[in-house]
């Protein structure tokens, strides 16, 4: 699986004045999909597997993010918030909350209604 990612050193020299010479790595598929894909690769092992446990797919739609904090599991709020609409508790306290507000906008429209009648 891991023959397909392919990097080999590239060498040069810094100038004349220094004798310093600058070891990088490159491949050939560079700014492409694959390039970007054959980098992530490189800089995991660059960092010998340090972070791999922050690369995960979110839970709401799949798609693959670097996670920021530890317990990170959306790569969106709106992933975030669409996930826990699912959810029965919420769903039960949406029920409440919307109760309540559509009574107090039906006593608002009918206080401002009063209001106008007797003006």
């Amino acid at each position: 699986m891991a023959k397909r990612y392919k990097w080999h050193p590239f060498i040069r020299h810094m100038g004349f004045e220094l004798m310093d010479f600058d070891v990088t790595e490159t491949w050939e598929t560079r700014g492409t999909e694959a390039g970007r894909e054959t980098f992530a690769i490189w800089w995991l092992c660059l960092h010998k597997g340090k972070f791999i446990d922050y690369f995960r797919q979110c839970r709401e739609c799949g798609k693959w993010l670097f996670a920021l904090v530890d317990h990170q599991s959306f790569c969106s709020d709106s992933c975030r918030k669409r996930h826990a609409s699912h959810d029965q508790d919420f769903r039960e306290k949406r029920r409440v909350y919307m109760r309540a507000y559509r009574r107090a906008e039906k006593e608002k429209d009918h206080h401002a209604r009063a209001s106008l009648s007797k003006g």
